[in-house]
């Protein structure tokens, strides 16, 4: 079973957008080895909440691109539970400033970055790391009340501190969900969930998929897009 949470609350202007969101993410397996035993894993433990500035440059309406423009943007990333054997929270701090395409008629973020990371879950031994990332996330509606959406993001690690036994090297997430709408704002999704972390010094990746369906709620309280505000 997996809990999923996102809310975002972006500010329009003519020459630029705030963009905010706030992401909670939490899943657990569960084994009935026998009806006395069982065996539980959490399986996804994330709070992520970001704010970014992004400056509106080029227009690429007519083809319904939407708009480029350079961007930075801070995030921090938590848990709500300490991971197996650790006993602190995961806690990162990130800085990224790069170049990205947004609000298209297809397209609805496409992005290329630079980022720095400051892992300080154990404050006696603060890690840093620099690298790339890219993302894209599309989004289509194939007729009323249904929408296609799709989530790739790729991380790549240049430099950084870890100890050999967890120094990652490369991260992949990938999301494809179909929403179709229920009653009002409620919904169910057919989805398929794919993680990939591959450590510098391991030899395997290692890897979570799931397929499953989710039922969901989600309300626009207030569209901005297309209304800017003064400069």
């Amino acid at each position: 079973m997996q809990f999923y949470g996102y809310m975002l609350a972006d500010y329009y202007s003519k020459r630029f957008v705030f963009f905010n969101s706030l992401l909670a993410e939490y899943g657990e397996t569960m084994v009935f080895l026998s009806p006395q035993r069982r065996l539980r894993n959490k399986t996804l433990d994330r709070i992520l909440f970001s704010t970014g500035y992004t400056q509106r440059i080029w227009k690429l309406e007519k083809i319904g691109w939407g708009e480029i423009g350079p961007y930075a943007q801070l995030s921090l990333q938590s848990e709500f539970t300490p991971s197996l054997n650790l006993p602190y929270r995961k806690k990162f701090f990130r800085f990224a400033a790069g170049i990205r395409l947004f609000d298209g008629k297809y397209i609805e973020n496409l992005k290329l970055n630079l980022f720095g990371e400051e892992d300080f879950s154990d404050i006696h031994n603060l890690i840093e790391s620099m690298g790339v990332e890219t993302g894209l996330v599309l989004k289509h509606t194939l007729r009323e009340g249904v929408q296609f959406n799709s989530l790739l993001n790729y991380r790549h690690y240049i430099i950084n501190n870890y100890p050999d036994f967890r120094n990652p090297e490369h991260e992949l997430e990938y999301n494809l969900r179909l929403d179709t709408t229920l009653w009002s704002s409620f919904s169910i999704s057919p989805f398929i969930s794919f993680y990939l972390l591959k450590g510098r010094y391991i030899d395997k990746p290692a890897s979570n998929l799931f397929v499953g369906v989710s039922l969901g709620y989600g309300k626009i309280l207030k569209d901005n897009k297309g209304k800017p505000k003064g400069s």
